[in-house]
Order: structure tokens, then sequence, then C-alpha cells
């Protein structure tokens, strides 16, 4: 029995169309009113209630003016730099089991970080934020919040973060250390600070007349600093080294490369 051709064509029209479009159905008023109640929008967004404002989580007018902090960001556990976690990290291993085959299973160990509210005489209140315990411990042996932050050891400043450069540099410009600084500088001699910014551009410091005379004399005495050094490396090695290949070797006849107007302009001073 042969087959009409139009017929089979007809079938993979039908075939090919959407469901949708074959079985139309009438819209009931249930569908229409469930429609329109799922495009009613709330009027006010609902905010969860927080009892505290985290100290990483506030901004204040200022922040811009923080200088870069020199060991940058983490790049490993980057949520150590949202806290004082003193340079805590994720330490990974093995876990051993006690059976005969002593199998080993690979696991890792987290800080011990909490929320704690850290009083802060230098701001004048309380902050809540992240800290592991033994930086909670360094901190009691210190003295409180803002002798740890103040100190100046190369070891503390990488170990703050991020955090703690910028709650450093806010305790640092609080008027009450403003003062302190000032009453040292007066007790031991040293001249206050010009009335230039941190922000303005090495031109703009150098057109100044006492920013520029400042920066020569901290040049000059970085340089008498250097020769120092050099001259006790030198003692130092004229009686301690000997020479394994037998060879003299005249220190003295041992010439400093430097520029000649950056020495004319030191002598000058």
């Amino acid at each position: 029995m042969l087959r009409d051709p139009f017929q089979s064509v007809s079938c993979l029209t039908l075939m090919s169309t959407p469901v949708t479009s074959v079985l139309r159905r009438p819209i009931s008023a249930f569908s229409f009113i469930s429609s329109k109640f799922k495009s009613l929008q709330p009027l006010t967004a609902i905010r969860t209630f927080k009892p505290f404002r985290q100290a990483d989580r506030i901004r204040e007018p200022g922040d811009e003016d923080i200088p870069p902090y020199p060991y940058g960001p983490r790049q490993t556990f980057k949520q150590a730099d949202r806290g004082l976690y003193g340079g805590a990290s994720i330490q990974f291993g093995n876990k051993i089991s006690k059976g005969r085959n002593k199998g080993k299973t690979r696991r890792r160990w987290y800080p011990n970080v909490r929320l704690e509210t850290i009083r802060s005489e230098a701001l004048g209140k309380d902050l809540t934020i992240r800290i592991t315990a033994s930086c909670m411990r360094t901190i009691n042996k210190c003295g409180g919040l803002d002798q740890y932050l103040l100190g100046d050891k190369p070891a503390r400043i990488k170990e703050l973060g991020l955090f703690g450069w910028k709650l450093r540099w806010k305790v640092m410009k609080s008027p009450m250390m403003q003062q302190k600084f000032a009453e040292e500088r007066k007790k031991l001699g040293l001249q206050a600070p010009g009335q230039w910014k941190l922000g303005q551009t090495f031109e703009q410091l150098w057109a100044h007349d006492a920013a520029r005379a400042e920066m020569l004399r901290e040049q000059k005495k970085a340089w008498e600093e250097l020769k120092e050094k050099d001259e006790k490396f030198r003692q130092h090695v004229k009686t301690r080294w000997e020479p394994k290949d037998g060879r003299k070797y005249d220190l003295d006849q041992a010439v400093i490369v430097r520029d000649p107007n950056q020495a004319n302009s030191l002598a000058g001073l």
C-alpha cells in the first residue's frame, strides 16, 4: 500500500513545531492572577540585623591618603587581610591512623579565629575585629592594641597585613598620638614636619624650598651613614680576611663610583 507523500510531509512539519503552538489551551483566571502576584515587588528591601559593625567594613574619609602597604596583599589565605591574624595561615598535613597499616589522610589546620571587641585608647572607641588567639596574647603582652600596632620591627609590620596597616595609620593620625609625637620631638630637639602633604608629587615637593632643604639634609645624612658603614667594613676586612690565593690586595685603591652632580650638591650643604 502506497502512502501519500503530502501526508508524510505534514507529519514531519507537525513533529517539528513546538508543543506549545500545537496544544493551545485557554488561559484560566487562576494562572492570570498568579502571574500578577509574581510580578509584585516589595516596596522596601529586607535588611538583616547586625548587632555590631566590623572594623574591616568601616570606610572613613581620609582612607585614600594611607601609604601603600610595603608587603602588598596576600596571595594565599586572603581573608587574613581583613583582620589581625598575626601572620597565621592554613597548614596542611596528614592524619595518620593508629592501625597497623598507619594510613595517611590529607587534612588542614585552620587558625583559631574569633571576633573580639578591643579598646583603642588613641581612637577612643571599641573595635570589633577578627583576631586569632595567638595575636590576642601578643596584644596583651604588649600592653594594648595601640602598642601592638605601633611596633616598628619589620616582623611586626609584616604580620599586620592590610587591615592592621590601615588601623596603624589611623592610630598614628589620631590627636592623642599626634600630641605624643610632638612632645617626643620637642624632648629630642627635632623640628616639626613641614606643611607639605604626603600626597604631593616629587616635583611639587622639590619646588618647595623647605622641603628641598630637608630632603637634601636627609640624603646627606644617609650618605654619611653609608660611608661610615663602608669604612667599618674595610677595617673588618683588613683585620680578618686572608686571601686564599696568596695575592695581596690593596683596598685603599678602590674607587666608589658616584654622581659628580650629587656629590657637589651634598658638599655645598
